[in-house]
């Protein structure tokens, strides 16, 4: 059996880029404690 997951999900966060342009983006990650490894999807 999966085991159920809950997540935190954080939208519209500003990104900072070098040349002061700022993109935004949605952060998904898991609501407990612990090192998580980190996936970027850009499109």
């Amino acid at each position: 059996m999966s085991e159920q997951l809950t997540l935190t999900v954080d939208r519209n966060v500003p990104v900072p880029m070098r040349d002061g342009t700022r993109l935004y983006a949605d952060v998904y990650r898991p609501a407990g404690p612990g090192p998580y490894p980190a996936l970027l999807q850009r499109t």
